[in-house]
């Protein structure tokens, strides 16, 4: 009996969960963001301006959903004259509602409360853990943007994912796709998912290839496209990251995991230990099918599909006890 890890009912829908507009730094309004995103086939976008909890429900219609959300940052201060000398950690906050129209509470927090300014994994635990309770999907964001370490990250509590792929961060240099640090933190025990993100300011033009659009993204599979399936989706884990390949379907059959995918050269899985395996294309036309055996002292298994270019798409960590159990 099949077990699909995926489900196998839905629709996916392409989403970009961090993006910033003209509500901060962004140079587009959230108007021209939904038509150019709606041009390449996105079907939501994750309004995330930087401090500023800001509804865009009037943009959201058959074709489109606005969701909600902010993103807050918490700086190490080396020098008082260039804050990007210090570590950062960045966190994004989507509303689990459309009629939110307040920010996260511990918001009013910063600044206010003794010690909870100070960039350290308290504050950040804090920041995170005070989101989740207050009903938002919670991001970390671009880890080696950040100058982060797993002396920092893997410290870091109350996260639903982390960012796989920062779009705006690697196109600019920075090596902002992380398996490794995704599989860091999931080694010291996080349950968490991994998105894909643009993060764009759409500082340059259009036709630029530093433009930040269009470069990463979350596929959510849900039942229909509206805010609240979108967000059950979100927290349920019904979706993967992707650069441009597609994967289909994941499931189960007794010990076996399969995936369906897009034309790939090679589909590979990671665990928590020393166990990796790879399925690699023979010919030119790919593989679409690629099935892998699961024991239980995996502890987890993650699926990345790679296309020819390199690009990829990403699972999250499925849990064994979710793989062999039920």
């Amino acid at each position: 009996m099949k077990k699909f890890l995926l489900p196998e009912s839905g629709n996916f829908y392409k989403a970009n969960l961090h993006c910033h507009s003209t509500v901060s730094d962004g140079k587009l309004t959230p108007e021209e963001l939904k038509q150019i995103y709606r041009e390449k086939g996105y079907s939501a976008i994750a309004f995330t301006d930087h401090w500023f909890f800001v509804t865009h429900n009037e943009l959201t219609d058959e074709h489109f959903v606005a969701l909600n959300g902010y993103e807050m940052d918490i700086a190490e201060i080396r020098d008082g004259s260039d804050n990007r000398l210090g570590k950062t950690c960045h966190v994004c906050f989507i509303a689990g509602t459309p009629q939110r129209d307040f920010r996260p509470k511990f918001h009013d927090d910063i600044g206010e409360v003794e010690g909870v300014k100070d960039y350290s994994a308290d504050c950040i635990s804090h920041m995170m853990e005070t989101g989740r309770e207050d009903g938002f999907f919670v991001t970390y964001n671009h880890p080696a943007w950040s100058q982060e370490t797993r002396d920092e990250y893997c410290n870091f509590h109350g996260m639903h994912a982390m960012e796989i792929c920062n779009w705006s961060s690697y196109m600019g240099g920075f090596t902002d796709y992380n398996e490794k640090e995704y599989d860091e933190m999931l080694r010291v025990g996080k349950r968490i998912g991994c998105i894909g993100a643009d993060d764009n300011h759409n500082d340059a033009p259009k036709d630029s290839p530093v433009f930040g659009s269009f470069g990463a993204w979350t596929m959510i599979k849900a039942d229909r496209l509206d805010y609240a399936s979108l967000m059950d989706a979100l927290f349920k884990g019904n979706y993967y990251a992707s650069q441009g390949p597609e994967i289909h379907s994941i499931w189960v059959e007794g010990d076996q995991l399969h995936v369906e995918c897009s034309p790939a050269r090679r589909v590979y899985v990671n665990t928590a230990h020393q166990y990796a395996d790879a399925r690699w294309a023979t010919d030119e036309k790919g593989i679409t099918h690629a099935q892998f055996s699961v024991l239980p002292k995996y502890e987890y298994i993650r699926i990345t599909v790679e296309d020819d270019h390199g690009y990829r798409a990403n699972s999250r960590a499925y849990f064994i006890n979710e793989i062999l159990e039920g």
